[in-house]
C-alpha cells in the first residue's frame, strides 16, 4: 500500500473522529482549530452534543471571560486535548517558551494547559514539514 501525506482537513476529520458524546474538547491553534469545523461538517459535533474549546476562550459559540476558560482547561473539565505539533517533540515532550526578560525561565503554553487538563490528548501533525504527518 503507497503511502500519501494526509492534507490539513483530512487530518482534522481524523482527529474529529476521536470525538464521542458530550465531550468538552480543548483545541490549540493552527491546524487543531480545523477539527471543530471538520466535526461540525459530518455531524459528529450536533450528533454527539460536544463543546469545543478554542484557544480564544470561545465554548463553541459562546464567549467566555479567559479565567472561566481557563478554570475549564485547569480544573479537570476537558475531555480530551488536542494540540498543535509544534509544541511536542519526538519524544512526547510539550515545548517551552522562553522570553527575553526571563532567560531560563519556561513557560509551557497553551498546549501543555490542553494535554494536563485532559485525560486524552493528541497532536495533529503538519503533512508540510518534513518528518512529520502521514509518515512518522
Amino acid at each position: 500500500m503507497e503511502r500519501r501525506r494526509l492534507s490539513a482537513l483530512e487530518m482534522a476529520q481524523r482527529a474529529a473522529r476521536e470525538v464521542f458524546a458530550g465531550a468538552v474538547v480543548g483545541v490549540d491553534g493552527g491546524l487543531p482549530a480545523l477539527v471543530p469545523g471538520a466535526a461540525a461538517e459530518s455531524g459528529a459535533a450536533a450528533e454527539l452534543g460536544a463543546w469545543f474549546l478554542g484557544r480564544n476562550g470561545m465554548l463553541d459559540d459562546i464567549p467566555l471571560a479567559m479565567s472561566d476558560a481557563a478554570a475549564i482547561v485547569r480544573g479537570g473539565y476537558l475531555d480530551i486535548g488536542i494540540v498543535n505539533a509544534g509544541q511536542v517533540d519526538a519524544a512526547g515532550s510539550f515545548a517551552g517558551a522562553i522570553s527575553a526578560a526571563h532567560p531560563g525561565v519556561g513557560a509551557p503554553g497553551y498546549g501543555a494547559d490542553l494535554a494536563s487538563g485532559a485525560p486524552g490528548y493528541g497532536a495533529d501533525l503538519a503533512s508540510g514539514a518534513p518528518g512529520y504527518g502521514a509518515d512518522l
